[in-house]
C-alpha cells in the first residue's frame, strides 16, 4: 500500500475565506454598478441629460425660426405657444405648448414627459425653475461647499432635486433628503427649510379644530384679499407661479425672533418677535408683519429669493409636506397649556423661556423633539401666526393656535383672524421664500 503523503487539496477553512473574499467582491461589483455614484445610475443619468440637451435644441430651433419669421415679416418679436407648436411638429416632435402667463409658453414633451418652460420674448428656457446654466451637485457635494456663489440644484439621497439659492449654504443640522427637511442657512445664520409642493396639488384647504373640519364660510376667507394694498394681487400671483415652477419654497424653521438690537431673524432660541400687527390696515402695510417680512431679503442682501410674510396656501402645503394628521391633532406636538414635559410642568406661557424653536421634550420620549417636524419648528402652538390670507373684508388671519389653547382645539391647521392693527404678545408670524 502507498502512503499518501503529498496530496494538496482544499481545506475548509480556506473554503470559507475563499467564498468570503467571492463575496466581498460581488458586493464592490455591486455598489460600483449601483448607488448614488454607481455606473448604472451614471448611465441613467447621462441618458437622462442626454434627452434633455435633445428636447431643449428641439424648442430652440422652433423658437428661432418662428422668431425669424417674425423679424422679417415686421411683426411683434413674441412668439405664441400655437406657433411654436407648428414648427415643433415640422420636426416630427411630439409635444402639447401651453400659453402661461408673462408670456411664457410651457412646453411638455409626450414621450419623455419633460416639461420646459419657454419666455416667448427672449426664448429662455427654464425646467422645473430652473435656468439651463444652473448646476447640479449631490448633497453630499453641498454639504462639504459651504456657502454657494450662485444658485444650484442639488441633488438629495433619494435622487429628488431642490434649489439652494446663493449666498447659503446647506445647515450642519440638515437632513439628506427633502422628506427629512433640508436645512438651510445664511450668512447671518437665518435657517429656512425646503417644502416640495406638487404643482398640482398646491391649493389652500380646510382648518381642523377638536378633530373635525372648521365650520365657517371658505368664500369670506380669500387669498389675494382682491381689495388689499395696491400689489397684494401680482405679488400673491408670484408666489404661486415660483412655488409650481420650481416644486416647492423655502419655509422659517423657526418663528420670527428678534435679536437684541430688535432685529428680524430667523434663528433657534431667539425672543419670539410678537405683539406686531399684521399691517397698520387691510390695505396699508407701512408697517407691521407684512412689512417685516418683506423687507428681510433685502435687509439680508439676498440675491435670488423674494421673502413674504407666509400666504396662507403656503401654510398649508407645508402641513401637507409634513403630515396630514399632524394638522388635524397637533398634542404632544407643540408649545400648549396642557404641555407636561422635562424642560416645566404644565407650561401656561409660550415656552418656560418665550423663545424661537426651544426644544419640546417629554420625559417618555426624550430622544424626540415633539415640536419639530421635518426640522421646521412650532407650526403648532406657542404663538398665532399671521398670514396673508383676509377674512371677510376687515380682518387678516392667524394660524397655529398659542400656548393659551390645545393641540386638539386649536392644531397646526387651525385658522382664526383679528382686525388687521391688532396686535398682542400670542401673535406671532412666519417669513417664507421663494424663487
Amino acid at each position: 500500500m502507498k502512503n499518501i503523503t503529498n496530496v494538496r487539496g482544499i481545506t475548509l477553512i480556506a473554503l470559507v475565506i475563499t467564498i468570503i473574499i467571492l463575496l466581498i467582491l460581488a458586493g464592490i461589483s455591486i455598489a460600483t454598478l449601483t448607488g448614488e455614484n454607481g455606473i448604472l445610475t451614471k448611465v441613467e443619468n447621462a441618458k437622462n441629460q442626454t434627452i434633455e440637451e435633445e428636447e431643449k435644441e428641439q424648442i430652440k430651433l422652433a423658437y428661432n425660426t418662428v422668431m425669424a419669421d417674425k423679424l422679417h415679416n415686421g411683426q411683434e418679436t413674441i412668439v405664441t405657444p400655437e406657433l411654436l407648436k407648428e414648427e415643433l411638429d415640422k420636426q416630427n416632435v411630439e409635444s402639447t405648448t401651453e400659453a402661461k402667463d408673462n408670456n411664457r409658453i410651457k412646453v411638455t414633451f409626450t414621450k419623455s414627459e419633460n416639461v420646459y418652460m419657454v419666455d416667448g420674448k427672449t426664448g429662455n428656457i427654464t425646467q422645473n425653475g430652473i435656468e439651463n446654466n444652473t448646476p447640479k451637485i449631490s448633497i453630499s457635494d453641498a454639504k462639504l461647499t459651504g456657502e454657494f456663489e450662485i444658485k444650484t440644484q442639488v441633488v438629495d439621497e433619494n435622487n429628488n432635486t431642490f434649489i439652494i439659492p446663493a449666498g447659503f449654504k446647506i445647515a450642519t443640522d440638515s437632513a439628506d433628503t427633502i422628506d427629512e427637511g433640508i436645512v438651510i442657512e445664511d450668512k447671518n445664520y437665518n435657517q429656512f427649510v425646503w417644502v416640495s409642493v406638487d404643482p398640482v396639488s398646491f391649493e389652500r384647504t380646510t382648518g381642523y379644530s377638536n378633530g373635525s373640519p372648521q365650520s365657517y364660510d371658505l368664500t369670506k376667507y380669500t387669498e389675494p384679499f382682491i381689495n388689499g394694498y395696491k400689489e397684494e394681487i401680482a405679488e400673491e400671483s408670484a408666489m404661486k407661479q415660483s412655488v409650481k415652477d420650481n416644486h416647492g419654497f423655502y419655509m422659517g424653521r423657526f418663528e420670527t425672533g428678534k435679536d437684541a438690537k430688535g432685529n428680524v431673524v430667523v434663528q433657534k432660541e431667539s425672543p419670539v418677535y410678537s405683539d406686531v400687527p399684521w399691517g397698520n390696515s387691510m390695505t396699508d402695510i407701512s408697517q407691521g408683519a407684512v412689512k417685516l417680512s418683506k423687507d428681510f431679503s433685502t435687509n439680508n442682501s439676498y440675491q435670488d429669493v423674494t421673502s413674504t410674510l407666509c400666504y396662507g396656501i403656503q401654510w398649508d402645503a407645508a402641513l401637507k409636506f409634513i403630515d396630514t394628521d399632524y394638522a388635524k391633532d397637533s398634542r404632544k406636538q407643540g408649545w400648549y397649556q396642557d404641555n407636561y414635559n422635562s424642560l416645566d410642568t404644565g407650561n401656561k406661557v409660550a415656552n418656560p423661556n418665550n423663545l424661537t424653536g426651544l426644544d419640546l421634550i417629554y420625559g417618555d420620549n426624550p430622544d424626540v423633539i415633539a415640536n419639530k417636524q421635518k426640522n421646521i419648528y412650532d407650526m403648532a402652538g406657542n404663538v398665532w401666526e399671521w398670514t396673508m390670507e383676509a377674512f371677510d373684508t376687515n380682518r387678516r388671519v392667524h394660524r397655529g393656535g398659542f400656548y393659551g389653547h390645545d393641540g386638539f382645539n386649536a392644531p397646526a391647521s387651525r385658522l382664526a383672524s383679528s382686525l388687521a392693527d391688532y396686535h398682542h404678545s400670542n401673535l406671532g408670524f412666519r417669513i417664507a421664500l421663494h424663487f
